[in-house]
């Protein structure tokens, strides 16, 4: 059942997946955790697009500076590699098709390209900018320690992650590049619905998705 919650909390993540861009529509205030240690195989350095093959993981590759025990916001974006032009390039040719890409491209490709040395930095200029583009306004708070529990938040830090199998949602479908060939995908970043369903982003979010 979809509820406004007063307050989530949610870790950061790169162009999030829908379930977390539903959570933020639904939310009064967004707090992100600022402060955890970096956790490797999740959506804090990698989102799931869909691809001319079927379902595609872009992966930003990154520096812990601290080994394991680096706090998110000190994870540094590796330049050891072109991984921007690469990304670009595949979410280009995954949805060059799509009925709005054009219409979104150049800022969202500005961002990509432009990548800050921060990981966290970057995931909170994209995010800023994909609520833009997305028609929503949301205070959004940062921790500035770790602290198990938030009091009065609702705590979707370890919600959101590759192996999880979407269970607690439901996805309505909607049309996509390659649906016709492999079938509806759901749960993927957030900028397949975008350029997909364009200005019918914002009212899918409220209405498409449903949280058990």
């Amino acid at each position: 059942m979809t509820t406004i919650a007063p307050r989530i909390f949610v870790s950061t993540a790169y162009l999030p997946p829908i379930s977390y861009m539903y959570h933020l529509v639904h939310a009064n205030k967004v707090l992100i955790e600022k402060k955890e240690n970096y956790q490797k195989q999740s959506f804090r350095n990698r989102c799931e697009i869909y691809g001319a093959n079927g379902i595609l993981a872009l992966s930003i590759p990154v520096k812990k500076v601290k080994g394991n025990h680096t706090p998110v916001d000190e994870v540094i974006v590796s330049a050891d590699e072109p991984w921007q032009a690469k990304q670009w390039r595949a979410i280009e040719s995954a949805y060059n098709a799509s009925p709005f890409f054009m219409h979104y491209q150049d800022e969202l490709e500005e961002f990509i390209m432009g990548a800050s040395a921060s990981l966290f930095d970057l995931n909170y200029k994209l995010l800023t900018k994909l609520l833009e583009l997305i028609g929503v306004q949301k205070e959004i708070l940062f921790t500035s320690d770790f602290q198990d529990d938030i009091p009065e938040s609702e705590d979707f830090r370890n919600n959101f992650s590759p192996k999880n199998e979407n269970a607690a949602y439901t996805f309505a479908p909607y049309t996509q590049v390659f649906s016709g060939k492999f079938g509806f995908k759901a749960n993927l970043s957030i900028i397949d619905l975008l350029f997909n369903e364009g200005p019918a982003t914002l009212d899918y979010l409220r209405h498409g998705v449903i949280f058990k």
